[in-house]
């Protein structure tokens, strides 16, 4: 079970415990409000996803969609 981000955790058939992708559940989407929104804080801070560039093209094509539709 080579790259599937297992952390070495595997049951007895040798299938990861936790999600391929994550480092383990603890990493995951939280469940309930303040979990979710303490969860975006952090990955904004760690990632800085608005100043991607595509992200920052998606926000102006949603602005000018809406400015467009209003015309």
């Amino acid at each position: 079970m080579i790259g599937l981000n297992s952390g070495g955790r595997t049951d007895r058939n040798g299938i990861p415990k936790n999600p391929i992708g994550q480092g383990s559940f603890s990493n995951g989407m939280p469940l309930g409000v303040s979990g979710t929104f303490n969860f975006m804080i952090v990955f904004q801070a760690e990632h800085n996803i608005l100043m991607h560039s595509f992200h920052m093209l998606g926000v102006a094509r949603v602005f000018g969609g809406s400015l467009f539709s209003a015309i």
